[in-house]
């Protein structure tokens, strides 16, 4: 997404929409993090991270100046920030590396749990391999599901940073099947790096993750 502009009538509709909601982010800081964001690339995971953080949450606060909520998962430590301002977002980066494994769980609760104000709310995960808590995972994004009065009470895009096909797989199986094992609304959209790299502006990105 480091690079995406907006200016079109069109973005600015899809902007004024997106002031419906308060943002979240939810980055993965596992070891992983620091191979290449695709295979032959210079680029590791977390500076691709990092890049489009940046990118993002300058774009956030031009909607909402409150900020963002920022969290940070690996192993069972669950690091979260309140009220970030695009000013502040390299302060909070460098203090963190990458290390420990991924269990996803225990941050996505506590995300859901931060964002319960009057607002709709829209999560960014920024996730790079398959977690070692999968099913609790799920459990914990269809509990989410069918505590909402609508589907767009609150969505959860993950960002797959890198080409691991099996998070690749594992990401899909929430995008299509989370309706089948139970949840009432489908609240989650996926997009890899790839895919993301093809929109032209953050309005659009977001505006698919919450019409999806």
């Amino acid at each position: 997404m480091s690079g995406i502009t907006s200016g079109t009538e069109l973005q600015q509709r899809l902007r004024t929409k997106l002031t419906e909601y308060d943002m979240y982010v939810l980055v993965d800081k596992t070891g992983s993090m620091d191979e290449p964001v695709k295979a032959g690339s210079s680029k590791s995971r977390w500076t691709y991270m990092q890049e489009t953080l940046r990118d993002f949450t300058k774009f956030a606060c031009e909607i909402d100046d409150d900020g963002i909520v920022i969290g940070f998962f690996s192993g069972n430590q669950f690091p979260l920030h309140k009220n970030v301002t695009a000013d502040q977002v390299d302060t909070i980066l460098n203090q963190y590396k990458p290390g420990g494994g991924t269990v996803l769980a225990p941050a996505l609760n506590q995300m859901f749990r931060e964002a319960q104000g009057s607002k709709k709310d829209l999560i960014i995960v920024f996730l790079d391999g398959e977690v070692n808590d999968p099913r609790e995972t799920e459990a914990e994004l269809i509990a989410q599901a069918n505590r909402q009065n609508s589907d767009n009470d609150c969505t959860v895009l993950f960002v797959q940073v890198g080409d691991d096909t099996d998070a690749k797989r594992w990401l899909q199986t929430l995008d299509d099947n989370l309706t089948s094992k139970g949840a009432k609304f489908d609240i989650v959209d996926v997009k890899t790096v790839d895919e993301v790299s093809k929109f032209s502006s953050f309005e659009e990105l977001l505006a698919t993750a919450i019409t999806d």
